[in-house]
C-alpha cells in the first residue's frame, strides 16, 4: 500500500539492507550541510546501507555523474527531471518538504517516474491516490521529558507571516504568566508587543544565542510551545518540543495538524479560527498527558519503520531508465561554465 507498517516480507528487508554495500549520493542544500544539519538524522538512518556522500546541490551536477552511485537521494530540492536524469542513476528517491513544494498533481506528474518519500501525510495521500511510488512515515524524536510550568510559553518569531499580530490573539486564550519571545526578525518590526502587552504576559526577549545550550535552558523552562511557522516540511522544532513534553499550539496546517488533534493533545489555530474560550491549566495538563502518550507511541512507530524506509530506498525502480537529453546537457554546460569562471576569478585573486 505504500504505508509504513503494511505487510512486507521481512526476509526481503534483510536482503535489501543488511547485505547492502552501496554508494549513495545524498544531494542537499549547501545551507543544510554547513549550518542547520537538519538532514543529518536521516543520513544516520542510511549509514547501514553503505557509503553516504553528502553533496551540495551546487556541486551535484559535477560530482554525481563521476561518482556513479547506486542510489541518488535528493533532499528537499526539486531539481528538474532533465537534471536528475543527467546523473545517469536508475535508483532515485526524492524527499520533498510540504512547505517548500507545490501541492498540485499537474506539477508532480512529471516526477512520477521517481520514488518519493514523504514526511507529510497530506502530500503522501495526494500522490498515493495517483499511484505514485511513494512511502510515508511520521518522524518522532525519543521522548526526553521536562517538567516545565504550562503557564510559561515560548515563541520564536522566525517568519513575518506568523508574528505578534496573530500570536497575541492566541495568547489571550491561554493561561500565560510568562512568555519568552525569541526574535528571528528585526526588533523594529511594528508587529512586536507593546509596553502594555509586555507587562500583561511578563514577556522577556532574546534575539541571538551564542550557544544552543542557552536556548535549550529557556526551552526547558517553558511548558507551552508556540510553533513558529504556518507550514512545515517536517517540523523539527515543534517535534523536539513534543519530545520534551510541551503542549504545542500551532497554526492549523501541515505538518502541525498531522501531529496535533485540536483541543485533545494540543491547540490548532488560524487567523479566523482561535479558541473561543480561555484554556485552563487543568485542560492543558490533560492535553499534555495525551501528547506524551502519543509521542511515545509515535517514536516507537518511527523506529519500527526504519527497515521499511531502507527497503523502499534500496529497492530498484524496474521501469525507470535515465535518459540524457539536450536540456540536461545544456544545464550541465551552463553549470560547467559558471564553475570555470569562478575558478578563474579565484585564481586571479
Amino acid at each position: 500500500s505504500g504505508k509504513v507498517g503494511s505487510s512486507e516480507n521481512i526476509e526481503n528487508i534483510i536482503l535489501y539492507y543488511y547485505n547492502a554495500c552501496m554508494n549513495i549520493a545524498f544531494v542537499d542544500m549547501t545551507f543544510h550541510i554547513q549550518n542547520t544539519k537538519s538532514s543529518q538524522f536521516f543520513i544516520e538512518i542510511l549509514k547501514p546501507l553503505g557509503n553516504i556522500h553528502h553533496i551540495s546541490n551546487v556541486d551535484a551536477w559535477r560530482i554525481v555523474p563521476k561518482l556513479k552511485p547506486d542510489i541518488v537521494i535528493i533532499w528537499q530540492l526539486l531539481l528538474r527531471p532533465e537534471e536528475i536524469d543527467f546523473f545517469g542513476v536508475s535508483n532515485v528517491v526524492l524527499i520533498p518538504m510540504y512547505d517548500a513544494c507545490p501541492h498540485s498533481l499537474d506539477f508532480w506528474n512529471k516526477y512520477k517516474k521517481y520514488k518519493i518519500f514523504c514526511f507529510s501525510k497530506t502530500l503522501y495521500e495526494v500522490l498515493y491516490k495517483e499511484n505514485f511510488n511513494c512511502l510515508y512515515s511520521q518522524y518522532y524524536i525519543k521522548p526526553n521529558l521536562c517538567t516545565a510550568p504550562l503557564s510559561n510559553a515560548f515563541f520564536w518569531e522566525r517568519y513575518s507571516k506568523l508574528n505578534w499580530n496573530t500570536i497575541k490573539n492566541l495568547c489571550s486564550r491561554l493561561p500565560i504568566k510568562h512568555l519568552h519571545y525569541h526574535t528571528g526578525l528585526s526588533q523594529n518590526n511594528s508587529g512586536h508587543p507593546n509596553k502594555e502587552e509586555i507587562e500583561k504576559y511578563n514577556i522577556t526577549f532574546s534575539s541571538w544565542f551564542n550557544d544552543k545550550s542557552e536556548m535549550n535552558k529557556i526551552l526547558d523552562s517553558s511548558g507551552l510551545y508556540i510553533a513558529p511557522r504556518k507550514e512545515e516540511g517536517i517540523g523539527l522544532s515543534f517535534i523536539e518540543a513534543i519530545s520534551r513534553g510541551n503542549v504545542i499550539a500551532a497554526y492549523d496546517a501541515p505538518t502541525m495538524n498531522e501531529y496535533i488533534e485540536n483541543g485533545i493533545d494540543g491547540i490548532l489555530f488560524s487567523e479566523n479560527n482561535f479558541p473561543k474560550k480561555t484554556f485552563s491549566l487543568a485542560q492543558l495538563k490533560s492535553m499534555q498527558k495525551k501528547s506524551i502518550k502519543k509521542a511515545a507511541a509515535g517514536y516507537e512507530a518511527w523506529e519500527n519503520s526504519l527497515d521499511f524506509i531502507r527497503n523502499f530506498i534500496t529497492k530498484p525502480l524496474a521501469d525507470y531508465i535515465p535518459k540524457k537529453t539536450l536540456k540536461g546537457f545544456l544545464k550541465y554546460a551552463e553549470n560547467l561554465l559558471k564553475y570555470i569562471i569562478k575558478k578563474i576569478i579565484r585564481w586571479n585573486r
